[in-house]
């Protein structure tokens, strides 16, 4: 397998940069506190869905931005592969906070996915009026299932019968 890109935006010290790997192993070489471990911990997060350096997915994204992306593309027996993890917005109160990020996601070009059943108001009628305006604006309203299942993509997936039984 030949990672081909690697897609950073908003991602630990990385505004937005595309790294294009052109050769079979590279060496990242550079100063001190200038990215390099950031770029191999984004091949680990999408290796792995982990990180080996924070539990938080809040500590990977650009200091001040409220969300982040790494994308890859990947080559394997002449077939290209496309890999990629949204941080995606999760909290309290959807008409206030949760709603605003979304808005501000959307100003920069950022496509949230908002969890339904992740987030909260104190009243539900609050919840819903919000979570009706922001599918009226277009943003794009899923469940934790919905969102697992697409993160595995295919039912061969090897963690699928795993997050299925956590799921029911």
């Amino acid at each position: 397998m030949f990672l081909q890109t690697l897609h950073l935006h908003q991602f630990r010290n990385y505004e937005d940069q595309l790294v294009q790997f052109s050769a079979p192993k590279t060496i990242v070489v550079g100063e001190n506190a200038q990215g390099k471990s950031n770029l191999l911990e984004a091949v680990e997060l999408l290796s792995t869905l982990h990180s080996h350096r924070v539990s938080h997915d809040r500590d990977l994204v650009k200091l001040g931005q409220t969300s982040g992306r790494v994308q890859a593309q990947l080559e394997r027996s002449g077939s290209v592969f496309h890999l990629g993890i949204t941080f995606r917005v999760a909290g309290c109160e959807t008409h206030v906070c949760v709603r605003q990020t979304v808005y501000d996601l959307r100003l920069k070009e950022v496509q949230p996915v908002l969890v339904a059943d992740a987030v909260g108001s104190r009243r539900e009628a609050d919840r819903q009026l919000a979570l009706q305006e922001m599918r009226h604006d277009g943003i794009v309203i899923a469940s934790t299932e919905a969102v697992l299942f697409e993160l595995l993509e295919t039912a061969e997936h090897p963690k699928f019968k795993e997050i299925q039984a956590l799921i029911k």
